[in-house]
């Protein structure tokens, strides 16, 4: 064989193992990972807080209350767990209804909290990719019809990226994207 055939095959060779650790690193994650449970009792309680407490301190908090979360969202997760997710690295944890729902409000909820205020880039890259994960998990033509396989604040929590899309300016335009994906 001559040389320059075995340089072109040994980088194509390097290259198919490249794509091959960048699949895996990607999907390395299991859906029966532990922080997929930990970010859903952090967001959804675990029983012990009701949605009203949630809603006030956690939600939909204002002034010192917000600042709190903020601070609590950031001690419990940090920014690696979101750049983690943006970056694809839990992809993997699409495959199940609340694995999709977790890894939802990881990049859209749990972004705001980290990055208010700071990288407005970040959350707005984490805002895209969660709008495409509850696409196509729970949208129209998704896998998994959201109001048989979440909770009623998981549903709405799985519809909250469209609602942050900065492309939808109009409330007409959200209704309808809204009455699309749901």
């Amino acid at each position: 064989m001559p040389r320059a055939a075995t340089t072109l095959g040994l980088a194509a060779a390097a290259a198919t193992a490249a794509a091959v650790a960048a699949y895996l690193r990607r999907h390395r994650t299991s859906p029966l990972d532990a922080r997929i449970d930990a970010v859903l009792a952090f967001w959804f309680g675990d029983g012990t807080k009701s949605i009203d407490v949630l809603q006030r301190s956690l939600w939909f908090a204002r002034g010192s209350a917000r600042d709190a979360a903020d601070r609590a969202v950031a001690a419990a997760f940090g920014a690696g767990l979101i750049r983690a997710a943006v970056a694809g690295d839990l992809d993997g944890w699409a495959a199940t209804p609340r694995g999709a729902v977790a890894l939802i409000v990881v990049l859209d909820q749990l972004a705001r909290h980290v990055f208010r205020g700071g990288d407005g880039a970040a959350v707005e890259e984490a805002s895209r990719k969660a709008r495409a994960v509850a696409d196509r998990c729970f949208g129209a033509a998704g896998v998994w019809d959201a109001a048989r396989c979440l909770s009623p604040a998981q549903h709405v929590f799985a519809c909250m990226p469209v609602r942050h899309c900065v492309e939808i300016k109009s409330s007409t335009r959200l209704q309808c994207e809204l009455i699309r994906m749901f």
